[in-house]
């Protein structure tokens, strides 16, 4: 009897340690009521809100409670392409209502076709009159949680949203004691859109530079012309211009009220703008020019003395190329400039008429180099700026500029108006035009030209389940330099993303909602279509097509083959043996190009892809200067070869069409249901 009754105190002493040790840890977490962790870009997450050019991506996010404001997680699906990502994430269960409760949900990613493709947990409380969700890294990118208001909201989206030049403003200050005043300009950029027909309502305008949000304003429908972003504001945040900005625009009940689904311009260039496609081709002993054009005008400060201008150096902006260091000699670019002009004080008025100011300049260059090369081959030219005084005018030095390559070649258009096509099943179509089958599994070295750095490698699968022999292409990647782009469908796979992005040298545009064109730096483009075969199944495969240039002159391999005008040696292996010979299926040729582990670019950590060189590190020939014909020398006797500095690098963007301009994304399944509509309409 007394052994169990000591027994029984301890463990009641034992119980009531252990409660109050609880009680004890909970009082000293802090309640995430009082979180002051704003989750970032609240008015991209609306379901309203279509991926652009900059998609969200949560997959960085830092496992902890963030405040939300009034906004909350949908409940029903949103749309895919929706909420500033490609794959959202919504909750399907109910939000908690008791205050000072804790609910786990669960948290579903939107992919092709699926609502809920993927799921996890996680955490939300209820405060006194706002929720606070405890939010976890998403799976990938680009996916991100989506928020919409909790209470009513203004439904309606704006239009016409863009970005554009404004005007040019003085800042004057007072004489000093010489009697020396200093007029210093600055430009501005205005957000242009069509207000609403409802009276009385408030737009919120967020500014962007180069995909980073760096203010907001509020107007109403009658000072909307005050929705501007000055060059004042953006130095605060840049050195240089050759930036990208952009504006969005939300409806708004009240100045203080939570905004609404918001409307988003095209991207608009600020700086110089290099209008000329690259790379730049020409013949030995040729010439060409390179086009470029202000998208706002250069300004600079304007001393005065009375009426008198002090400034000793000229109005205008040298446009020059780069003077570079390479291996002891110095390649000096400075004596052949352009003249970009710009308006003293007095003269201000000139900037109110574009034309004075961005005319098109035509920066030549040429080749004398009469010696016998290795062709084709790639120069650089590296340009860069002097700079204006005073704050703004400071902006225009050392514009940076990306790198502009030079491609010569010999009278040679072998590689015009070819390409290599992998289609559906898959047939294959090398670059001279020889056609055969690749009906196996595995990852296949498509192209790859080992002199400009760039390669494309595809995945095989079985089509469809019908079939037993037919495979088709699942997933693509394209490298250049340290720098990759992957569409993977794969297993249920649903990925368009940069798995690496370091070099930041190709172009990704989407020219409509299932193509992709992927431009290189050697000015060779990818082509990559999404397709459903059998035609009704839902089943996706990719068809990929490569137009080459003339970097590929010879330099070619892989399931493409080598592009020099002849199909006989198309079927070389990668052991560049005798090839192979020509019959329907050379499985034997195509597997010699199966991917080997240490080259994979496909389902890798960012961490793994330390086999990939950089196009930094890339030994070129750099242009230099002729002061005598003021042009840009590109020879291979004058040219220096050095390791240098690279210029401005592309943003790891997707394109919309027409450049920038983007506009509402469907679900591909969504688009097939209307394209079979349409074929049935035109079958009655």
């Amino acid at each position: 009897m007394v052994c169990y009754h000591w027994c029984s105190l301890s463990k009641s002493y034992i119980l009531l340690m252990l409660f109050l040790c609880i009680q004890y840890a909970e009082l000293q977490t802090p309640d995430p009521c009082d979180t002051t962790e704003a989750l970032n870009d609240m008015n991209k997450r609306h379901p309203t809100y279509q991926m652009d050019a900059t998609p969200l991506c949560d997959y960085d996010l830092v496992k902890k409670w963030y405040s939300v404001g009034s906004k909350v997680m949908p409940t029903t699906a949103p749309d895919l392409l929706s909420c500033g990502t490609l794959y959202p994430y919504w909750i399907k269960d109910p939000l908690p209502t008791v205050t000072n409760t804790i609910a786990e949900v669960t948290a579903c990613k939107v992919e092709f076709g699926d609502t809920c493709a993927k799921d996890h947990k996680i955490r939300v409380k209820k405060c006194n009159d706002f929720l606070v969700f405890e939010l976890i890294p998403t799976t990938g990118c680009s996916s991100a949680y989506c928020f919409e208001r909790a209470d009513g909201c203004i439904p309606q989206t704006v239009t016409d949203v863009s970005v554009s030049y404004q005007n040019v403003m003085w800042d004057s200050s007072l004489p000093n004691n010489r009697g020396i005043v200093r007029h210093s300009p600055y430009f501005n950029l205005i957000c242009n859109f069509a207000p609403l027909p409802t009276p009385n309502l408030n737009y919120k305008i967020t500014w962007y530079i180069d995909k980073k949000e760096i203010q907001t304003q509020v107007v109403t429908s009658s000072t909307r012309n005050k929705a501007t972003f000055s060059a004042k504001e953006m130095a605060n945040h840049i050195e240089t211009l050759n930036v990208w900005v952009h504006c969005t625009v939300e409806v708004m009940g009240s100045t203080t009220g939570t905004s609404c689904p918001s409307k988003e311009s095209p991207l608009f260039f600020v700086g110089v703008k290099i209008l000329s496609e690259l790379p730049i081709v020409m013949n030995r002993g040729g010439r060409a020019f390179i086009k470029l054009q202000p998208t706002v005008p250069f300004v600079t400060d304007t001393l005065m003395l009375g009426n008198i201008v002090l400034d000793a150096t000229p109005v205008e902006l040298d446009l020059f190329a780069k003077t570079t260091q390479c291996n002891g000699a110095l390649v000096n670019g400075f004596s052949c400039s352009k003249k970009i002009k710009g308006f003293p004080y007095p003269d201000r008025v000139q900037y109110d008429t574009p034309t004075n100011w961005n005319q098109v300049i035509n920066y030549e260059i040429v080749n004398e180099n009469t010696a016998a090369f290795d062709i084709p081959h790639l120069i650089t030219l590296q340009l860069t700026s002097t700079s204006g005084s005073g704050v703004v005018g400071h902006m225009f030095g050392k514009l940076p500029f990306p790198d502009l390559p030079i491609q010569m070649v010999e009278d040679k258009n072998s590689w015009k108006g070819k390409s290599c096509t992998a289609l559906t099943d898959p047939h294959m179509r090398t670059f001279d035009n020889l056609g055969y089958e690749c009906q196996l599994d595995g990852k296949f070295i498509l192209y790859r030209n080992t002199e400009s750095n760039q390669e494309v490698h595809v995945k095989h699968r079985l089509c469809h389940r019908w079939y037993s022999v037919p495979r088709c292409i699942c997933a693509v990647a394209v490298r250049a330099g340290r720098q990759i782009f992957t569409i993977d469908i794969c297993q249920g796979n649903r990925y368009i993303n940069f798995p690496l992005c370091e070099d930041e040298v190709m172009k990704v545009v989407r020219e409509q909602d299932k193509l992709y064109k992927i431009y290189l730096p050697s000015g060779t483009t990818v082509q990559i279509s999404i397709r459903e075969w059998p035609w009704g199944t839902g089943t996706l495969h990719l068809d990929v097509t490569i137009y080459p240039s003339a970097a590929d002159e010879g330099k070619s391999e892989g399931l493409c083959g080598s592009l020099d005008n002849s199909y006989h040696n198309d079927l070389t292996r990668r052991n560049h043996a005798q090839p192979d010979p020509i019959v329907t299926y050379p499985d034997g040729f195509s597997r010699s190009w199966v991917v080997e582990a240490n080259e994979d670019l496909f389902d890798k950590d960012i961490n793994e892809y330390g086999f990939i060189n950089s196009m930094s590190i890339t030994n070129r020939l750099l242009c230099e200067c002729n002061p005598t014909s003021k042009t840009a020398l590109c020879t291979y006797t004058a040219g220096k070869t050095c390791y240098y500095e690279r210029g401005r690098k592309l943003q790891c963007f997707i394109f919309g069409e027409n450049k920038f301009d983007k506009r509402r994304k469907r679900s591909i399944y969504e688009l097939d249901k209307t394209e079979q509509k349409k074929k049935q309409h035109k079958a009655r």
